[in-house]
């Protein structure tokens, strides 16, 4: 997901320029980026969230993908980190 979004706007988004820099400089995780976006996409859909599970997987998704690339970003891969 996230290979063909970078394929089809790398010369003109500057936002997908910047992500694959850092996803080159920082040998990001794709799985957690693309996590986060199709997260993001099924989100524009959504008004409320059907279940306390659901809600906690949209989370993880999303919020957790971010922190866990922040972490990679910083040099951290540990998973007990």
């Amino acid at each position: 997901y996230i290979s063909q979004s970078i394929a089809a706007s790398r010369k003109q988004n500057p936002i997908v320029r910047s992500l694959q820099s850092a996803i080159h400089s920082s040998n990001l995780t794709k799985r957690f980026l693309d996590r986060m976006m199709e997260a993001r996409e099924e989100d524009l859909d959504v008004k409320q969230m059907k279940s306390m599970e659901d809600l906690v997987q949209y989370g993880e998704d999303t919020t957790s993908s971010f922190l866990y690339l922040s972490l990679e970003c910083a040099g951290v891969r540990d998973s007990n980190a």
